[in-house]
């Protein structure tokens, strides 16, 4: 239960949601309002007064865990994909840096970019699953599956094997460890997604919002749950 919603797993791995659905965090697509709106403004009040079955894509496989935001709801299948819907206004939804241009300008000069200084121009194309232009509403009414972390230096990790969501931002714990290591032997590693304005993704302040990120944790560490606050 969140905020504003809740949503529920059944035995057989279907998902129904009820309450506040201004962002599409029930699954369903609310009314389009009237005239332009910001990146960062609100909805009007859109409620799902029964609960409703959440459609979810055909590659989603039977659902054994939902973690709900604040307006933003996340559930994971049996075989670890992992699918988001609802509000993305804080890139909460682990789909990528949504509200960039989708390329990455900088260098080591800062944010002045290379061709202004007689040098090559760089630029890297960010992974991300939808792309919002400024006057489009930030959400996602339709299960999406989220983007894999990126990784350096080792082999992609596995799908999580839990999800946990605060207000506006989302955590997944992900094994790090070999997969021929004992169940005692395993350790994870934790990512965050989203609002980090007040240090709730646990790896300092540098960003106002960022997409999958590990949490600094103790090294060779094995977390078995997850609890998250507001901020």
């Amino acid at each position: 239960i969140g905020l504003e919603h809740g949503c529920f797993v059944t035995h057989r791995g279907e998902v129904y949601c009820v309450g506040g659905n201004e962002w599409g965090q029930c699954g369903a697509s609310p009314p389009r309002q009237k005239g332009p709106m910001g990146a960062l403004e609100d909805r009007s009040r859109i409620q799902v007064e029964t609960p409703m079955k959440v459609t979810l894509p055909a590659e989603a496989g039977r659902i054994v865990e939902v973690a709900v935001g604040g307006r933003h709801t996340v559930v994971r299948d049996a075989a670890g994909n992992v699918f988001a819907f609802g509000d993305d206004r804080r890139i909460q939804l682990g789909l990528g840096d949504t509200r960039t241009q989708g390329i990455d300008e900088r260098n080591s000069f800062g944010v002045i970019r290379q061709d202004l200084l007689g040098g090559k121009d760089t630029k890297q194309d960010l992974k991300r699953a939808v792309t919002y232009r400024y006057y489009d509403p930030h959400m996602q009414f339709k299960p999406m599956q989220t983007l894999a972390p990126a990784v350096y230096n080792r082999p992609p990790y596995p799908p999580p094997s839990f999800v946990a969501c605060g207000e506006d931002f989302t955590i997944a714990a992900h094994r790090d460890s070999p997969d021929w290591y004992s169940k005692d032997q395993e350790t994870n590693v934790l990512l965050c997604c989203g609002e980090n304005g007040e240090g709730q993704c646990g790896r300092g302040l540098q960003e106002q919002q960022q997409p999958w990120t590990p949490v600094r944790v103790p090294k060779r560490s094995r977390t078995v749950t997850v609890a998250c606050g507001q901020a």
